[in-house]
């Protein structure tokens, strides 16, 4: 169990709040408490929990005439677009050789390259 003290202004530990549950299982957080004396920054407790990773394959998908793009099927989010064969980004070996070893939108583990 990870137990963590966000410090910072109401807004920045609001923030970290609300994308927390995107990277960890948040078993608790506690109420902001205002920093001792004259601060403007407050802080919360929190109990959390790492995610495990998640697999993914990346699709290759025409995504308009002549343009292909990389496709994570885990978020649907478009990684990377070029105009290129398809057939030259097929195999792993494409998204591992550059540097597509995690989605970068979603951060599930690149598995698989398809084409479609």
């Amino acid at each position: 169990m990870i137990k963590l003290r966000v410090q910072g202004t109401r807004e920045e530990v609001d923030e970290f709040i609300k994308i927390a549950p995107e990277y960890f299982e948040v078993l608790q957080c506690s109420q902001p408490y205002e920093n001792r004396g004259v601060s403007k920054f407050v802080r919360v407790y929190m109990d959390m929990l790492q995610k495990p990773p998640r697999d993914c394959k990346f699709k290759i998908q025409e995504i308009s005439k002549g343009l292909w793009g990389l496709v994570c099927s885990e978020c649907h989010k478009i990684v990377q677009c070029q105009h290129q064969n398809p057939k030259l980004l097929e195999g792993s070996e494409y998204a591992i050789g550059y540097g597509f070893k995690c989605c970068p939108y979603c951060k599930a583990n690149v598995t698989e390259v398809t084409y479609e």
